[in-house]
């Protein structure tokens, strides 16, 4: 058959039936679609433990169908605990095995398996350095398990609580939706305008590669349903991080002071004579990249021209520092320079996403005996999404 019309009133069969909802699925192919699961689910059981066995808690997929062109794909619902068992260890290797669901379809896959779903166990080859079984036709990999040489039930089992178990769920969406953040990044788009969320970003596909780019969807005041899910509060785009809804792309800080102050400290000091005596901050949230760019600048001299002169920042998290002013992060005159203005940016890494923070400028003097004076003083945070 070349034209096949989807919901007609009678003449379907269960290909055509497929192939009708694979149309609403995001695509791969002219008649292919991304399998996955729908994020929250198949979640491993963690209170089972360790041993021969892995309980996977319930959840819901759309498997695409491979054991033939057009085949269509298959909506797949697991509504209770299913509890899989793995073989003894080879007795001198490790091995890797894979735990799938997959759908059985005689008619397409010819396996004489019947029409069914089933969470199973394929088994990998041990080795001295295992790898990964191929995944079978007509399925979705939700996890692989790494198998010791000797584990059995009555030796030591499988070591599920030190991370024998490897997540392994990728996730789908509908045509047009974003793809939720899985295992593995190193997928092409199926359509250009296709869009997902990557390590706390989101990327549009153009045709050749995924670039990033801030994006929304629509509103709403509920929690958010999966990790990397966005929506648009009404001022700003906003990432569910799985416990708060954060700013998708958190604002630049600044803050400034045209009042002049000096120091003779030949440490960093966050305060100066002849000011007011408040720290001069910008308070900022970090972006879900944990990364910023700090700029600091002052117009800046000190009371002996063969000393230098210089500026950096503190940055807290509440009151505990977490990149501490240095003089490789510092704006400086240096000696014979005179008073300039002078300025130095860096980056900062390893932040908490969405955790506030404060940058505080610090200054210091390059001997005791030289006064370091400082106006127009500033400080910029710029977050790197």
């Amino acid at each position: 058959m070349t034209v096949r019309v989807g919901r007609l009133a009678s003449g379907m069969s269960a290909e055509d039936h497929r192939l009708a909802a694979a149309i609403f699925m995001s695509p791969t192919g002219p008649v292919t679609t991304r399998g996955g699961c729908v994020p929250g689910g198949f979640v491993r059981d963690v209170a089972l433990g360790d041993g021969m066995q892995m309980r996977i808690l319930p959840g819901q997929a759309w498997v695409d169908g491979n054991s033939k062109s057009a085949q269509g794909g298959y909506t797949v619902t697991v509504d209770a605990p299913e509890t899989v068992s793995f073989s003894p260890g080879h007795l001198s290797y490790d091995r890797i095995d894979s735990v799938v669901l997959q759908v059985f379809d005689d008619a397409t896959d010819q396996l004489g398996q019947g029409t069914r779903g089933l969470v199973r166990v394929v088994e990998g080859v041990p080795a001295a350095s295992p790898v990964a079984p191929i995944s079978p036709f007509n399925s979705e990999k939700l996890y692989e398990v790494r198998v010791p040489s000797k584990a059995s039930t009555t030796n030591t089992g499988i070591p599920f609580t030190t991370g024998a178990a490897s997540d392994r769920r990728r996730y789908t969406s509908a045509f047009g939706g974003i793809i939720a953040e899985g295992w593995g990044s190193a997928f092409s788009g199926g359509y250009p305008g296709q869009y997902r969320d990557n390590k706390g970003r989101l990327e549009r596909w153009d045709g050749a590669a995924w670039q990033p780019l801030p994006g929304t969807v629509g509103p709403s005041d509920a929690p958010g349903g999966y990790v990397g899910q966005y929506r648009d509060n009404g001022t700003r785009m906003e990432r569910w991080s799985g416990s708060a809804w954060l700013p998708a792309a958190p604002a630049t800080a600044f803050a400034y002071s045209a009042d002049w102050g000096g120091t003779t400290s030949i440490t960093y000091a966050e305060t100066l004579t002849d000011t007011p005596g408040v720290a001069l901050a910008a308070t900022f949230t970090a972006p879900a990249s944990g990364q910023v760019l700090v700029t600091v600048g002052s117009y800046a001299g000190n009371s002996l021209s063969t000393v230098a002169s210089y500026v950096s920042a503190n940055i807290r998290k509440g009151s505990t520092i977490v990149s501490a002013a240095m003089d490789e992060h510092a704006a400086l005159t240096y000696k014979n320079a005179g008073q300039s203005s002078v300025v130095c940016t860096y980056q900062v890494t390893g932040l908490t996403a969405g955790a506030v923070h404060t940058a505080t400028l610090a200054y210091r003097t390059g001997a005791a005996t030289g006064t370091a004076g400082f106006d127009n003083r500033f400080v910029r945070v710029d977050p790197m999404l």
